[in-house]
């Protein structure tokens, strides 16, 4: 295993909280939101899992 890969899966995890935490209390003040709050989870948390892949492929796209 190389020395970098728990630093770099550190890293993706650290990230992908903090997107999740900030969309999350962007949901939770959108007053004027059209879409339900399921859906609009949904698209965040596919817009998450999107953001992390892209990372994971900046970082190197070692195995998980």
């Amino acid at each position: 295993m190389q020395p970098t890969q728990p630093s770099a899966l550190l890293h993706l995890l650290v990230h992908g909280v903090l997107w999740y935490t900030l969309g999350v209390d962007s949901l939770r003040y959108n007053w004027t939101a059209k879409w339900n709050t399921r859906m609009a989870t949904a698209h965040h948390a596919m817009i998450c899992l999107l953001l992390l892949l892209v990372e994971w492929a900046a970082v190197g796209a070692r195995p998980l």
